[in-house]
């Protein structure tokens, strides 16, 4: 008995805890905030303050103010993250292609669990850019797109279907009629960002295991401690029948010796 209620409170509450740690596995999620960041929900006209762990769905619209910055994490594990860089403006898209919009934006991307046969798309409004299994970066408005491959290589398409590759520590640009430039070495600069803002990634996903590793060290010491619990209950329970069940058989036994004179007790 003690054994089952035990087991049955472990369940139930490591059930709980599941529902609560992986309740955004299939989710788009802000990971990371520096500064003044906005989102315009799909639907709203009120611009409200992005949170950490906000969940970002089709439609919603993402403001970064001057030296500021969103990180967002479109899998449970961030290992496909981009970050939104100050001064831009992008909607998300998240359609089976095509995940985020440029409307004026500067982004870095580190794209490294793409499904395979999937692809995972930025679209501007003069070009569309993607990959599988790299990190790149792109500048896009109306005036026109660069995109970076800063690892692996890259393609970028204007509106017309025309596409281009672009290769590792290269860059081509849109222009605002649709004309793919030649490859250009990219900007050292550029590239420098790039891998500080990579390294800062990884120690963001580190930090946050860690985080989830304590959660969980801290959910089965709680899962533990309720189990004690019950175990003490469970026990207290039994030995109030037991002491029920032998004052029972004692006011039995006195009754059939009729009184104090002790006389013998026969069962049936």
């Amino acid at each position: 008995m003690i054994k089952t209620v035990r087991l049955i409170a472990l369940l139930s509450f490591l059930s709980f805890g599941m529902i609560f740690t992986g309740s955004a596995e299939n989710s788009v999620n802000i990971i990371s905030i520096q500064g003044d960041v906005k989102v315009l929900p799909d639907g709203k006209s009120d611009w409200i303050k992005a949170g950490l762990t906000m969940v970002l769905r089709k439609g919603d619209r993402i403001r970064t103010g001057s030296e500021s910055e969103c990180v967002i994490g479109f899998d449970r594990e961030n290992r496909n993250v981009v970050g939104v860089r100050e001064n831009s403006d992008v909607v998300m898209l998240l359609s089976s292609e095509q995940q985020i919009e440029l409307i004026d934006a500067r982004i870095f991307a580190r794209l490294s669990a793409i499904p395979k046969g999937t692809k995972f798309e930025i679209k501007t409004p003069t070009a569309i850019c993607g990959a599988r299994g790299t990190g790149l970066g792109v500048d896009g408005n109306n005036a026109g797109t660069r995109a970076t491959a800063f690892q692996n290589s890259i393609y970028l398409g204007n509106g017309g279907g025309d596409q281009e590759d672009i290769g590792e520590g290269f860059s081509r640009f849109v222009d605002s009629q649709g004309n793919i430039s030649e490859e250009m070495e990219a900007d050292g600069g550029t590239r420098d960002r790039f891998n500080a803002w990579s390294r800062n990634i990884d120690n963001l996903i580190s930090l946050q295991g860690g985080q989830n590793t304590n959660k969980m060290d801290n959910l089965s010491q709680r899962s533990e401690r309720i189990a004690d619990m019950t175990d003490a209950v469970a026990e207290k329970e039994d030995d109030k029948k037991i002491d029920a069940r032998e004052e029972r058989g004692t006011e039995t036994r006195e009754d059939s010796g009729g009184g104090t004179g002790g006389g013998t007790y026969t069962k049936g």
